[in-house]
């Protein structure tokens, strides 16, 4: 009788749970299709109904009007000056969604197909300010002389989710000095992706490609940044879980890639996996300044081949202390020729000032073609073997020409007779091109055209 009790009441269980099940279901069904398409053009009005036929004229006027689940296709020509107004604090103007997406019914910005719509802001307010909205995706845009950010989020709750930043082209950001301007700035949030995006001439002593505070658990992929201080910097607390891989950062003033924690902040800094990417005369390549202010543990960077900047590795010991950075691991990476230093060790090619801040080093290759190989580590200067027999770590790193296929033109890739082929850890090539067949930088074809200063990297 027990038993035909129980089985009656596991009947019902699965019966609720499957109702359950299909009632979402219904709802997300019902979401995508009541979703709308509308379109934007520089000949339409903001009075018309929002069609192919009958276009709105501002990207303002499908951001006020869209709900979760609808998209607008923004047709070519120079959308000057579009939004709430000019940005007369890092808080105000741009174009500004009014409401939030959903899970799996996001609230898309995108080209028209085969088009390319400019968002020129004429330096007076950010491109987009999205503010306490979650799951919107901004697509296929180039987006112009804009005023503290080119996009810029923000929660109150230091919980905004659902970004998606993708095949755009972001440059010419401004704003004030002492300010950090950035052509992305995401900041507050979390499972973010940013992806294939070309982002350039962001000017200031603070500013950015991409510079966010607590954005976290986000991936950051496929980009190519250059002319700015900062290529990539994470800062402030919380700022945990991220993946950055395949980009290419070249020809910026102070970092490639920073990591940049407050006091006391817990957890900060922490699980951080930084794979297949180059960075390439770009002041310090990897700098985790100021991390042992707060809690830095589980970082792990491996594959990235780090070409002719100041400094390779940067784990300096220089803020408050108050915990530390702790298991740290570096493997498979290229440190090719620190420059600029105008004595032996005014440059290095790795810094680790506490020996506990790492917990793995090995199958690197540090390759200087001066006459000296500078390492420090628990803040003594070192020459390779020195630091080898010092540390204890690197025992299957190297210092060889990894050969590339042409530095003079930013071809990272490995000669077919390199020393570095098949030697890393996994039986892989060290360096960016782990198996040969990674794409680093945006990839070609897929957002707005590229300008020809620079040589892609393919």
């Amino acid at each position: 009788m027990k038993t035909e009790i129980n089985l009656k009441v596991k009947a019902k269980v699965k019966v609720a749970v499957m109702t359950l099940i299909l009632l979402l279901f219904s709802s997300l069904s019902v979401l995508s299709a009541n979703a709308a398409t509308y379109y934007v053009a520089t000949t339409g009005s903001d009075s018309n109904a929002g069609t192919e036929a009958l276009p709105w004229k501002t990207i303002q006027k499908a951001a006020d009007t869209m709900v979760a689940g609808d998209t607008v296709l923004i047709k070519e020509g120079v959308y000057f000056k579009d939004g709430t107004g000019p940005s007369t604090s890092q808080d105000t103007g741009g174009i500004q969604p009014k409401n939030s997406g959903s899970l799996g019914n996001p609230i898309t910005f995108k080209a028209y197909p085969q088009h390319k719509p400019i968002i020129d802001q004429n330096y007076e307010s950010m491109g987009f300010y999205i503010y306490q909205k979650n799951y919107i995706t901004i697509d296929g845009l180039e987006i112009r002389n804009c005023w503290w950010a080119g996009i810029r989020t923000q929660s109150d709750s230091y919980n905004l989710n659902g970004l998606e930043v993708q095949n755009n082209k972001i440059y010419n950001i401004n704003g004030p000095e002492t300010e950090n301007v950035g052509a992305i700035r995401p900041d507050d949030a979390v499972g973010a992706v940013i992806r294939n995006n070309y982002l350039y001439n962001a000017y200031g002593p603070k500013a950015a490609g991409i510079v966010s505070y607590r954005l976290r658990e986000s991936i950051v992929e496929n980009n190519e940044i250059w002319n700015a201080q900062v290529g990539i910097g994470y800062k402030a607390q919380y700022i945990t879980g991220n993946i950055t891989r395949y980009n290419y950062i070249h020809d910026t003033s102070n970092v490639g890639l920073w990591f940049n924690s407050t006091v006391g902040d817990t957890p900060s800094c922490s699980n951080h996996t930084v794979h297949n990417n180059i960075i390439y005369k770009a002041g310090k390549a990897i700098s985790m300044w100021e991390c042992d202010d707060g809690v830095s543990q589980n970082n792990k960077f491996y594959n990235n081949t780090f070409v002719d900047n100041p400094d390779g590795f940067f784990i300096p010991m220089n803020g408050a202390g108050t915990t530390s950075i702790e298991t740290t691991q570096i493997w498979n990476n290229i440190i090719y020729n620190t420059v600029d230093g105008g004595s032996q060790w005014d440059t290095v090619i790795m810094m680790v000032a506490k020996p506990s801040f790492i917990s793995l080093s090995n199958y690197n290759n540090f390759y200087e073609t001066t006459q000296w190989l500078p390492i420090s580590w628990n803040k003594q200067n070192y020459t390779f073997s020195g630091y080898q027999s010092a540390s204890g770590f690197d025992a299957n790193s190297m210092s060889v020409d990894p050969l590339f296929v042409d530095k003079a033109n930013q071809n990272f890739r490995l000669l077919s007779n390199s020393p570095l082929k098949g030697k890393g850890l996994g039986g892989v090539d060290i360096g960016a091109y782990a198996t040969g067949n990674e794409v680093i930088g945006a990839i070609p074809g897929t957002n707005p055209e590229r300008v020809k200063d620079v040589i892609i990297i393919k």
